[in-house]
């Protein structure tokens, strides 16, 4: 687990901050500022000081208030629920702050970027049809091969729906490549005959070489 490093509010002008004691973070670093945990990052560190760009309204916030460093670079959280969503510049979920705020945000306010039980149905959603286009291609008499021949899959592939046609990927491994590319043309032939389904074949790049 990454170390936090607590500091001190020395200066403010308006959206930067300067903050003591910050001599063990580093440049990029996510820091929460102030009472309200104001989302920042560091831009810049001269000895124990360290300038921070706050990316949220500064009113109110004063000398002697506190700075905490997640030791991490601000980044986003990727995941199912993350397409059709709109977000602000730090990924507050805009419909889960006009929720909790109404239609101008407060300082500090926090939601979370990805709706845990919207992710929780992708997941099984994907399970489920994982496991249902195994059986499929068992059945079509795709794992006929046996052998030096190695199948890994069928897994979603990372876009695993496009344009309205689900997408699925599997790796094929083997020792002797001609069985090999006999493998694929064998699964290419069967696949093709349900008239519906799209085979595309990649090579390893480093098999090139």
């Amino acid at each position: 687990m990454t170390e936090k490093l607590k500091g001190t509010i020395v200066s403010i002008d308006g959206p930067v901050v300067k903050a003591s004691g910050m001599g063990m973070a580093s440049v990029a670093d996510q820091v929460e500022v102030g009472e309200g945990g104001l989302v920042g990052e560091i831009i810049e560190m001269t000895s124990q000081v360290a300038t921070i760009q706050v990316y949220e309204d500064t009113t109110g916030m004063r000398p002697g208030q506190g700075v905490l460093s997640l030791g991490r670079p601000l980044s986003v959280e990727l995941g199912p629920g993350l397409v059709g969503g709109v977000f602000d510049g730090i990924q507050r979920p805009l419909e889960a702050l006009a929720l909790s705020s109404g239609d101008f945000i407060s300082t500090g306010v926090k939601a979370a970027p990805l709706d845990v039980d919207t992710t929780r149905l992708v997941q099984a959603e994907q399970a489920n049809i994982a496991r249902r286009a195994a059986v499929c291609l068992q059945d079509m008499g795709v794992f006929f091969k046996e052998g030096d021949v190695q199948f890994l899959g069928p897994a979603p592939a990372p876009l695993h729906k496009l344009r309205g046609r689900y997408r699925y990927q599997m790796l094929l491994k083997a020792a002797d490549m001609e069985q090999l590319n006999q493998t694929v043309r064998d699964l290419v032939e069967t696949l093709a005959d349900t008239g519906s389904t799209q085979v595309i074949c990649d090579v390893e790049p480093m098999d090139m070489m």
